[in-house]
């Protein structure tokens, strides 16, 4: 307050701020995290905003280190490690991992408010590795990310390679990175051209196919490899008792309380649920509920008996066996549903709150891109969720959401890392994006409220989703629907 009220003294003297540097200008500093930067407060005559701002990024997050943050985004991760490893005077070695450590620890411990989580589960853990554990946690990172935005761009890593190599030659070149193809992988320029540094080893330094395919393979290891879109009937049901199976978006209205944002001291409430009784049927299981994510209600109102505050009716799909003979079993129906909506391969967490009740968001990882995530689980643990308490679907059995994400809830008032719930189908799912913007992805809903299978075995809904050509990607090409009869 002193150096403002200097400047202002100044400013109606007309004088410079320093008698002795005339061209000297300040500016005063507020630390802002939606997004995290630095605003202005006031600033003394002649200054002006710079055009790059990555300074400016630098020095918010060191901001934050200092009062013992622990949620920072990949990106942000990478900038601070960065920082913090700098030598502050020109004899001085760079900072080792443990003392920043030792430093956090003592910062973290005298936060204004106690702290629910450990901090070792949290991004900010990732800032005390060694320059090679931090390589290769970066490395993975990038091809992670990257790996997932192509899925959303209807592309596999091989396809992604062949829009890339426009010559045909196996190789890709700095220049092939600003072509109309590059654009439309759905990859930022920033993720786009921290993958080429990244898989760039060669002498000539481009980046060839072995390399590319063997990256994505080591990522990809636990996936299956796949064709096409085609979800083969499963062998372990018989196609008559196929026949009989439908896969159905119904209403729900039993659900469980997960967490809710009581004492986080935000201006709006929410809760988080749910979906509880999936499994129907008096003498035998004449249908499975399948859970694809968690459900939001604005406020603390009760969702176990459907109630619903600020959304609309949810829904939930069900594998049913439409038969009533008593021969019909159990485990055919199982199967039917293990087949066609099996359960991720992990999960990525996307935000983590530490006011109040501890919180944890997770996205379901598909077992491949034939598959697609509806929602998002939450949990009160940093551990991830069982990877069998939520369901992934056929792509080809669903269409894309045109209709803007709905918004539900957002953390203003709370403080921490901003985060917002949205609600980006009909069937009413939980989506959590980091800051308050609207997100951008891709969404999905089932094409139809029920499917069934014919004779063959085939579904009554196929849609290809076209991603072979580049014309194709972000191009506003609409899915093709198959008819099987």
């Amino acid at each position: 307050e002193a150096l403002r009220i200097l400047l202002h003294r100044r400013a109606e003297a007309g004088a410079p701020l320093l008698a002795d540097n005339p061209s000297c200008s300040i500016a005063l500093r507020l630390l802002c995290r939606d997004p995290l930067s630095l605003t202005l407060l006031d600033c003394s005559c002649g200054w002006q905003e710079r055009p790059f701002h990555w300074q400016e990024l630098v020095v918010a997050l060191c901001m934050a280190f200092l009062g013992g943050e622990t949620h920072y985004e990949g990106r942000e991760v990478g900038l601070l490690w960065q920082a913090l490893r700098s030598r502050m005077w020109k004899a001085e070695a760079p900072a080792k991992p443990e003392v920043i450590r030792d430093f956090f620890q003592a910062s973290y411990a005298v936060r204004r408010r106690p702290q629910n989580v450990a901090w070792q589960f949290a991004p900010v853990a990732s800032l005390f590795k060694t320059e090679q554990e931090h390589l290769r946690s970066s490395n993975e990172a990038i091809l992670r990310e990257a790996y997932i935005r192509l899925l959303d761009a209807g592309a596999d890593p091989k396809t992604a390679f062949r829009l890339l190599d426009e010559d045909g030659n196996d190789k890709i070149r700095p220049c092939d990175l600003g072509t109309p193809q590059a654009m439309n992988l759905g990859l930022p320029p920033h993720l786009l051209c921290q993958l080429f540094g990244t898989l760039a080893r060669g002498a000539d330094g481009n980046v060839s196919k072995k390399d590319w395919l063997t990256a994505f393979n080591m990522h990809d290891d636990r996936r299956h490899t796949l064709v096409d879109d085609i979800v083969k009937p499963p062998e372990a049901v018989p196609l008559p008792i196929l026949r009989r199976i439908k896969i159905e978006q119904v209403n729900h209205t039993a659900y469980l309380p997960i967490w809710n944002s009581e004492h986080m001291m935000c201006h709006n409430n929410v809760s988080i649920w749910a979906p509880d009784q999936l499994v129907c049927g008096l003498i035998r299981v004449t249908a499975k509920r399948l859970c694809f994510g968690h459900y939001a209600n604005k406020d603390f109102a009760d969702a176990r008996g459907g109630g619903t505050a600020g959304v609309k009716s949810r829904q939930i799909l069900q594998v049913r066996d439409t038969g009533w003979g008593a021969t019909g079993k159990d485990e055919y129906l199982l199967a039917a549903a293990d087949h066609y909506c099996p359960c991720p391969i992990e999960f990525r967490q996307v935000w983590q709150q530490q006011r109040g009740q501890p919180v944890f968001i997770w996205r379901p990882v598909p077992p491949n891109d034939t598959f697609v995530a509806l929602g998002m689980v939450a949990t009160t643990t940093p551990e991830p969720p069982l990877v069998d308490s939520v369901r992934c679907v056929p792509k080809s059995f669903c269409r894309k959401v045109k209709e803007e994400p709905v918004h539900l809830w957002d953390d203003v008032g709370g403080g921490g890392k901003p985060a917002s719930f949205w609600l980006v189908n009909s069937m009413q799912m939980l989506w959590t994006v980091v800051g308050h913007g609207v997100p951008q992805e891709t969404f999905w809903d089932l094409d139809t409220n029920s499917i069934s299978f014919d004779s063959n075995g085939h579904p009554s809904v196929h849609i290809t989703h076209e991603r072979q050509r580049a014309s194709a990607l972000g191009s506003g090409v609409l899915p093709r629907r198959t008819s099987w009869r």
